[in-house]
């Protein structure tokens, strides 16, 4: 069922690298794209050919943009594991712009969506005694947040039946930290 085992298997080396190395590091969005379009890679084995994933970038100096690593790929994985699951045509869309400053990202899902207490549930993460609660979104969530403060972080549309677009905005610098907060100024 895997179309490419050579390809596979080098995604997999590759995104095995870079997940254990610093997670405190920040890195460009093209590293994260890299790592992202990996794992995608990797799903693609247990998937096959009922999923695609679309790119929709600004312009190419959108790659050079800073951010906190590992923050791209818990979306796709949110994406494909969660909105996917069981469809037969699932599609992933990730896009990218800036403007005024600011990094806008979105993943989205032609999948099957989810109810508000569900939504509620993955922005919020794991409860006690929830096993097999996600922790991607809550944990990117809290990442930003701790890093940036409001205004940034994640916002999710989604409903059942239709889908899910999971958007993120980050400062949109070049520098390590991907420029100071427009909050605090």
């Amino acid at each position: 069922n895997c179309p490419d085992i050579a390809e596979t298997t080098e995604a997999l080396a590759t995104f095995f690298r870079y997940t254990i190395s610093n997670v405190q590091e920040y890195v460009t969005f093209s590293d994260e794209l890299d790592n992202a379009e990996n794992y995608f890679t990797i799903q693609r084995c247990r998937f096959g050919d009922k999923i695609s994933l679309e790119l929709e970038l600004e312009n190419e100096r959108l790659l050079e943009v800073r951010m906190p690593k590992l923050i791209l790929q818990p979306l796709v994985e949110n994406a494909l594991l969660h909105g996917l699951e069981g469809c037969e045509d699932g599609e992933v869309s990730l896009s990218g712009r800036t403007e005024d400053g600011v990094l806008y990202l979105s993943v989205c899902d032609n999948g099957v969506g989810m109810d508000p207490e569900r939504l509620a549930a993955c922005l919020s993460g794991p409860g006690e005694g929830k096993a097999g609660s996600s922790i991607g979104l809550a944990n990117v969530q809290r990442r930003v947040l701790l890093q940036y403060g409001a205004p940034y972080g994640l916002w999710v549309d989604s409903a059942p039946g239709r889908g899910t677009c999971i958007s993120i905005t980050l400062p949109a610098g070049s520098g390590r930290e991907g420029g100071l907060p427009c909050c605090a100024q």
